[in-house]
């Protein structure tokens, strides 16, 4: 018997608060580090996040020129 496949559990944000992209920068990093030490770091989820890391650092040395 095949073991039942349930969707993925969708995430509805009920408010927001703008953060800059070196505060949004930093706490990527941070959970980086701390999801990096309980998990195998070379899954998909790391992968997009440190994407999405390299690309605040870029932004943000862009608004400095």
């Amino acid at each position: 018997m095949d073991v039942a496949i349930d969707a993925p559990v969708r995430l509805q944000a009920t408010s927001s608060t703008p953060i800059s992209s070196k505060a949004a920068q930093s706490r990527v990093e941070h959970f980086l580090a701390h999801f990096g030490a309980r998990c195998t770091p070379s899954n998909a989820i790391t992968v997009q996040l440190r994407k999405l890391r390299d690309s605040l650092q870029e932004e943000q040395q862009q608004l400095k020129r």
